[in-house]
């Protein structure tokens, strides 16, 4: 058999060009994973922001139906960032855990004026039943990912607006 194996010129391992080839497909494939993670990056403080802006108007349209004021919780806690909304008669006795509803992992940042927010910390949203304007929170949210990507959540306290940018 040997012999056969000559005859035929067939050599046992890679050639050089197939090695360079093998390399090739594996750094093009890991550059596209990279890539891939970094728009992943962006999809996760898009969302947050997108979450954000609709529990503002969630918030004024509760305000708006119900007999009771209430208020938004926007926090961090365990390395995720929540929404929560109280009546004025749980205010009092809100503390940020977990039971809020999830909008995102701290694989984003969330700063509310200027200010990170930090593992337990907690802004207060309310608006005005009468007019829908903004009586506590913040002015500005600003939502960044490590990659760059920013969304900027602005709030109109006069008018109870609220626009992302």
């Amino acid at each position: 058999m040997p012999d056969m194996k000559k005859a035929l010129g067939k050599k046992d391992g890679f050639s050089l060009v197939e090695l360079i080839i093998t390399i090739s497909i594996i750094a093009i494939l890991t550059g596209l994973a990279a890539f891939g993670f970094g728009y992943l990056r962006t999809a996760d403080a898009k969302g947050v922001a997108n979450a954000i802006n609709s529990g503002l108007s969630d918030l004024k349209a509760e305000n708006m139906a119900k007999n009771k004021k209430i208020y938004m919780h926007l926090y961090e806690y365990d390395g995720s960032y929540y929404i929560h909304y109280t009546s004025e008669d749980e205010e009092s006795s809100f503390s940020p855990d977990g039971s809020g509803k999830e909008i995102g992992k701290s694989t984003v940042t969330v700063s509310c004026d200027g200010t990170e927010m930090s593992d337990g910390s907690d802004v207060r949203f309310s608006v005005r039943k009468k007019d829908g304007a903004f009586t506590h929170g913040s002015k500005q949210i600003d939502v960044s990912a490590s990659n760059g990507s920013h969304y900027r959540i602005k709030l109109v306290w006069d008018t109870g607006k609220h626009y992302m940018e």
